[in-house]
């Protein structure tokens, strides 16, 4: 038996002659310790914001000078936000799927001295959140990358030793469409002298119209593949080193109106913000040189 101490952690594996076996058991050890590290890092959180909130430590008493203070902590019950009024009440059991696996979180509860439950905005883990940011990251990252729902689901099926359903993970996927406006909108302090265009063609599915049955007798919407293009403009800024992409369409195709519109997205962002336009880099794509003349004639 191998015992390896962290912090008050014991990581221990079972000797075996079978090397695999032993690497494999070894594996189980590290995930398991790494869950139970994760664990105690976001209980301790939990507690630090809990005192925060309740602005006293655990085991203090609560002084005069804070009997009228409020909280963002409130009591459905009495609607009070004093936390004079509040006091700690123990933990509650919840389940968390992160990157690391499914975890049980002892989510820290209060009690007023109505006796109602106090309902406590931890920034750490949000209300009735059961998928933790990381996971979500991670989700989003790898539909990015091309997989699969039902790939990214196998994944972390295995991962979390559970089941993900489909419509959970598309709903994660689609949430981050709510945010491309803001994002577009953005204004850059300094605007990059250098802006590269290019059209990445992608196969997105297209609902037809027609119905027919799939092989369990489900009466579903017939799809089909559709070329499109997602025009880019990445701004370049060559004495720092730093890339980012600026904005983005989707198109048809490559054509003037097309690049016209991405063109007028990026003077747009232009005007709000310092500096100037010194050099466009393009693939030579008559669209984008026709709308190059229409936009930038000078660059």
């Amino acid at each position: 038996m191998l015992i390896v101490p962290i912090g008050k952690v014991r990581l221990q594996v079972t000797e075996t002659d079978k090397r695999e076996e032993y690497i494999q058991g070894f594996n189980e050890g590290l995930k398991s310790a790494s869950q139970e590290i994760v664990k105690r890092c976001l209980e301790a959180e939990l507690e630090t914001e809990r005192d925060r909130i309740l602005k006293r430590n655990r085991h203090k008493r609560r002084r005069k000078e804070t009997e009228e203070m409020e909280s963002v902590a409130y009591c459905p019950k009495c609607g009070s936000h004093k936390v004079s009024h509040f006091q700690r009440n123990g933990h509650y059991l919840r389940g968390l799927d992160t990157s690391w696996g499914h975890l049980q979180i002892e989510m820290p509860q209060v009690r007023c001295e109505c006796g109602g439950s106090v309902k406590m905005a931890y920034r750490i883990i949000r209300p009735r959140q059961r998928i933790w940011d990381d996971l979500e990251w991670e989700i989003r990252a790898e539909y990015g990358w091309g997989l699969s729902l039902r790939w990214i689901k196998a994944k972390e099926d295995a991962k979390l030793r559970g089941s993900l359903g489909l419509r959970t993970l598309n709903q994660r996927i689609h949430e981050v469409a709510k945010g491309i406006p803001v994002w577009k909108d953005r204004k850059q302090n300094v605007f990059p002298p250098i802006i590269r265009v290019d059209g990445i063609w992608i196969t997105m599915l297209k609902q037809t119209g027609a119905r027919k049955r799939d092989r369990l007798g489900r009466n579903r919407l017939v799809k089909e593949g559709h070329r499109v293009v997602v025009l880019v403009a990445q701004g370049v800024w060559p004495t720092s080193g730093r890339q980012e992409v600026l904005t983005w369409l989707v198109a048809d195709g490559e054509t003037e109106q097309a690049w016209k519109d991405l063109l007028f997205q990026v003077q747009q962002m232009q005007l709000s913000s310092k500096g100037h336009i010194q050099l466009l880099v393009g693939d030579g794509s008559t669209g984008f040189e026709a709308a190059r003349q229409w936009y930038y004639p000078n660059i």
